[in-house]
């Protein structure tokens, strides 16, 4: 009996000498709340907070839903030109992109590539098309995530936030993001540019001060 205890005891504590040293770290390397595949979690790139397998795979050469394909060969990719996608990021399947009617609403990171697809709409296909007047930088920081300061960059009731629906990917870090100087969050319009232009034009007060008169000319003149 004495033996057969012993054995018991030595290979049970073995074994749980064993399960201690394979237990996973659970550890997530990238904040994204799932622990990667060396843990024995579902995160096929614990070092990138847009893989794992809650994401919606893109066309820029990484798995991001975890699902073993990458870019045009995943059939649920959002943007390798399989179709229209929605605000989402949710394509919208055959017979549901552009119809009689629609506005076409083109724009980019840099708005570069929204010049070329807009004239493609406008011109050569004919569509109605607006082009948003800035980049995806200046959009993406109309949006309540933190600086890198950890300040938001607007309050959480702003009526500008594009980060609650809209075509938004935040950055990857907050150490990415620099502090904007934002002069009225729950402003009435955000084309104060434009009615500035178009006040020194007519001679009209835009709302910022000043007179009606026109204003001095810059140029000289």
């Amino acid at each position: 009996i004495g033996a057969y205890f012993s054995s018991v005891v030595g290979a049970t504590l073995n074994g749980l000498v064993q399960a201690w040293s394979y237990a996973p770290s659970y550890v997530d390397n990238d904040g994204d709340g799932l622990v990667g595949a060396a843990a024995r979690g579902p995160d096929c790139d614990d070092e990138d907070v847009w893989v794992n397998p809650s994401r919606v795979e893109y066309c820029e050469g990484k798995d991001n839903n975890c699902d073993g394909l990458t870019d045009n060969l995943d059939p649920n990719c959002a943007d390798c030109g399989n179709g229209f996608i929605d605000a989402s990021y949710t394509p919208v399947g055959a017979g549901n992109a552009y119809q009689e009617g629609d506005t076409v609403y083109v724009y980019c990171e840099t708005t570069f590539r929204a010049m070329i697809t807009g004239v493609v709409s406008a011109v050569i296909l004919g569509k109605p098309t607006r082009f948003y007047d800035g980049a995806m930088v200046e959009w993406n920081s109309l949006s309540h995530i933190a600086d890198r300061t950890g300040t938001p960059i607007l309050p959480v009731n702003s009526p500008w936030r594009t980060d609650l629906r809209s075509f938004f990917r935040p950055a990857m870090s907050t150490a990415n993001v620099a502090p904007r100087t934002i002069t009225d969050p729950y402003a009435w319009g955000a084309n104060a540019i434009v009615e500035a232009d178009r006040g020194y034009k007519t001679g009209e007060s835009t709302g910022g001060g000043g007179g009606g008169g026109l204003p001095p000319n810059p140029c000289g003149g």
